[in-house]
């Protein structure tokens, strides 16, 4: 089976991405959304080790420090992978990064996931803004 490879793309504005991606169901990688952000200069495996050590994560069941968890991520290989994958929601769990991740996704301003008629019983895994960590061999259950 033959894949193609996924569009990526800058500069796009709502319009564009609504009937070039949305509406076609294409997935595209937006290279530009996050370019001035501050976590670009900030958000590193250690940075969330030394600044949030004691946040927790469920990977299957079981409950990760961010501490340890950055430790078996650092050190997970193809053979011995870290659990995957470890997912924060920043705007529940993380809501003092919320301006170093700013300004916000200008193609996500009408987004779905802020409705108020979207509850998490109708997509209870969604949530606007995630940051996910793994290592190697990291399998990520749902596309994203």
């Amino acid at each position: 089976m033959e894949t193609g490879s996924i569009e990526r793309r800058s500069g796009l504005n709502w319009d564009q991405f609504v009937e070039q991606y949305v509406v076609t169901n294409k997935p595209v990688i937006i290279t530009d959304a996050a370019a001035t952000w501050k976590a670009h200069e900030l958000f590193t495996p250690e940075y969330f080790k030394t600044n949030f050590p004691e946040k927790t994560a469920g990977i299957g069941g079981k409950r990760y420090a961010m501490k340890d968890y950055v430790d078996l991520m650092l050190t997970a290989t193809e053979e011995n992978p870290a659990p995957y994958p470890f997912k924060i929601d920043i705007e529940k769990n993380f809501r003092e990064l919320l301006p170093m991740i700013s300004p916000g996704f200008s193609v996500l301003a009408k987004n779905r996931l802020k409705s108020k008629l979207i509850t998490k019983r109708v997509i209870p895994q969604a949530s606007t803004l995630e940051i996910f960590f793994g290592g190697k061999s990291g399998w990520f259950p749902y596309i994203h």
